[in-house]
């Protein structure tokens, strides 16, 4: 059965490390679900260590940061929110421009 998990995460790593970051996003308030968090850096620990290459750890655990701060980060663009009207249309954009930034600062403990 595990084998079976983690040949499905591989096939789709990068779906499946950005699954992972929305995941561990659960364990802020207001859903507190620190076991999410527990389980979801596990199995992205084991997920980067089946690797061989620097260059794929690196790529799943960007993702996986991009998920994470997209999901962490929502009270952010929900300010944009305040004043639909005119700023509204900047709420996709605030979220997945500081996904991709801060999902950099995911890559040097996934490396280490």
């Amino acid at each position: 059965m595990k084998e079976k998990v983690f040949t499905l995460l591989q096939k789709k790593s990068k779906l499946s490390s950005f699954i992972l970051g929305l995941i561990s996003a659960l364990a802020f308030p207001p859903i507190y679900a620190l076991y999410l968090f527990v389980l979801s850096l596990c199995l992205m620990f084991k997920l980067t260590d089946l690797n061989n290459s620097y260059k794929q750890v690196i790529i799943k655990s960007y993702w996986y940061g991009v998920g994470f701060f997209i999901a962490g980060f929502y009270w952010i663009g929900n300010a944009l929110l305040v004043d639909m009207v005119n700023f509204g249309w900047l709420y996709p954009i605030a979220l997945f421009a500081i996904g991709a930034f801060f999902g950099l600062f995911t890559i040097p403990p996934f490396i280490a």
